[in-house]
């Protein structure tokens, strides 16, 4: 049979990242193929009853990418209106960047952060902290700037 008429069906199970956000990515590495097609891809989500409402819990999800060059996307999610700040910390916990310090609505939201200071200053390679305050709520994670 033509190789080009040979397809292989994959199925991978994602029930582990239920109710965060993924990216899903297709790496091709052949010695022999000059051409590589991919058809008929199928997301589908966990069952749920039409009109039930998945409840939002506050979080920090991360960000992407990372590692990081220039610049990165915060994602989080606020389970109610409230005040939120999200700052940036350096390797030594001195505040690099206030990315956020506002009254967010319900849901989820994102921010870029471009590597500057709050000077508008660029930063150096290196690892920083992401730490975010909505009400009893605090959590940080890391990453890292690469140029």
């Amino acid at each position: 049979m033509c190789p080009l008429l040979e397809w292989t069906e994959y199925e991978y199970d994602l029930s582990a990242y239920a109710n965060q956000q993924i990216r899903v990515a297709i790496k091709c590495e052949s010695n022999d193929a000059f051409i590589f097609f991919v058809d008929d891809v199928k997301i589908t989500g966990p069952d749920a009853n039409p009109g039930e409402v998945t409840p939002l819990v506050t979080s920090l999800k991360g960000n992407y990418p990372n590692p990081f060059n220039p610049e990165t996307t915060i994602s989080y999610t606020v389970k109610d209106n409230s005040p939120v700040s999200i700052d940036i910390f350096n390797v030594k916990g001195q505040k690099v960047r206030r990315l956020v310090n506002e009254v967010k609505n319900a849901g989820n939201h994102t921010v870029i952060w471009n590597g500057t200071d709050d000077n508008g200053r660029a930063v150096s390679s290196g690892v920083y902290y992401f730490k975010m305050n909505a009400g009893k709520f605090s959590s940080t994670k890391k990453m890292i700037m690469m140029k």
